[in-house]
């Protein structure tokens, strides 16, 4: 109760060629942003991040791109 954005460390694995994913804040229209980019397939990268977060804590993860890959979100912790 009360937080107003998380750290995530996020990890994207098994990717398609080039694409990105994008974290913002829960019942917003996405902002054109990108929070973790790769441009090779088959890889896997991590990328710390701080994210608003609506007032249920929730917040959105869009995949933009060349196909996809997987999506693994650890949240380290938390902002009010």
């Amino acid at each position: 109760a009360g937080a107003t954005a998380v750290l995530l460390n996020a990890t994207a694995t098994n990717t398609n060629p080039g694409g990105f994913f994008a974290f913002f804040k829960n019942g917003i229209a996405w902002p054109q942003n990108s929070s973790l980019s790769w441009g090779l397939p088959n890889s896997t990268i991590a990328n710390l991040a701080v994210v608003a977060v609506d007032s249920t804590a929730k917040f959105k993860a869009r995949c933009e791109g060349a196909g996809g890959a997987d999506l693994i979100v650890d949240c380290v912790g938390y902002y009010q």
